[in-house]
């Protein structure tokens, strides 16, 4: 048989050869099948018997290659883990870079913020500080506490990359009915409706999967703060050929399409600080989560029409 496992014509095979047209034939791989059905990989080598100047027959012997063949096969598994593992460390080096120049900046910002207002505090007098001391500090607090978000934020997107996942069967409709008393709490003025399915199972590591959920559902109630009409989030499913998508979707201000690429890197930000909060952290980390699972991760979206942000789980 030939290596790929189709029956070798009769003129082809190495003994023929050798026999019939004098060919020597060195280390040829073929395959051989034993009475019990096995098949077995083998290297052929044969020799024209040669005498009174005619070819009266031929010798050859045939070597058991299995193991060789199965060391192969170890070492392309070995190499594809590692041209993948590769992918990551690029890709971890990317945002690596994108870190270092951007959260000299993002940190030092508050740290500028806080000081400077703890010294004015400092300074004023009596009578002033009454009246002003009250803005003073609400402003030291909601910077320091996005200071704290951010440290949160850059934790949970360096850890993502490393250890092990618990993959298990979860509900991310129960998962994201469970978050809404979270965000009511984080947003308690806000009016928002969420339209959730009965079930939505997929098969992820119920933590980084919670970490994705409360990303994309914190991106929704934050870009649906302005609507001047009711606030709708949707999370649901659809099937793509054999891939099942899960949705989030909005209609908040929603952004411009030619973006769509460059929403998921770290830091990346589309508005002014005074326009919506956020350190540009969250959707980098959603999307690291997503293809730790070795899925994939999209958005579409137009400029006040909302935005959707779709992923794929492999079962």
């Amino acid at each position: 048989m030939r290596p790929d496992g189709q029956v070798c014509p009769y003129e082809e095979l190495p003994l023929n050869r050798s026999l019939y047209h004098g060919e020597t034939v060195k280390g040829e791989e073929m395959a051989l099948m034993r009475p019990d059905g096995q098949v077995v990989p083998v290297l052929a080598n044969t020799t024209p018997f040669v005498a009174g100047g005619e070819i009266v027959g031929a010798v050859g012997s045939f070597v058991d290659i299995t193991r060789m063949k199965m060391s192969e096969e170890s070492i392309r598994t070995l190499n594809a883990e590692l041209a993948k593992n590769l992918v990551l460390v690029e890709d971890t080096n990317k945002e690596l870079e994108g870190f270092v120049h951007s959260v000299t900046h993002d940190l030092r910002s508050p740290l500028v913020v806080i000081n400077g207002f703890s010294r004015r505090l400092l300074d004023l007098a009596e009578e002033e500080f009454r009246e002003k001391s009250h803005d003073y500090i609400e402003y030291i607090r909601e910077t320091s506490q996005n200071a704290l978000f951010l440290v949160r934020d850059l934790l949970r997107l360096f850890k993502i990359a490393g250890g092990e996942m618990n993959r298990t069967t979860v509900d991310l409709a129960e998962m994201s009915r469970s978050l809404r008393q979270y965000f009511g709490d984080l947003y308690p003025r806000r009016s928002l409706r969420l339209i959730v399915p009965e079930t939505l199972t997929v098969t992820g590591d119920y933590s980084l999967l919670k970490i994705v959920m409360e990303n994309l559902l914190d991106n929704s109630y934050k870009f649906t703060a302005r609507n001047e009409g009711e606030a709708v989030v949707e999370i649901g499913s659809r099937r793509e050929n054999e891939d099942l998508v899960v949705f989030v979707r909005d209609n908040g201000c929603g952004f411009d399409a030619a973006h769509a690429g460059r929403i998921f890197e770290p830091f990346s930000r589309f508005h002014k600080d005074t326009e919506y909060r956020g350190n540009g952290i969250g959707l980098a980390t959603v999307k690291r989560i997503v293809h730790r699972h070795g899925g994939r991760i999209w958005a579409e979206s137009r400029p006040g029409r909302g935005a959707m942000f779709c992923f794929t789980l492999p079962d």
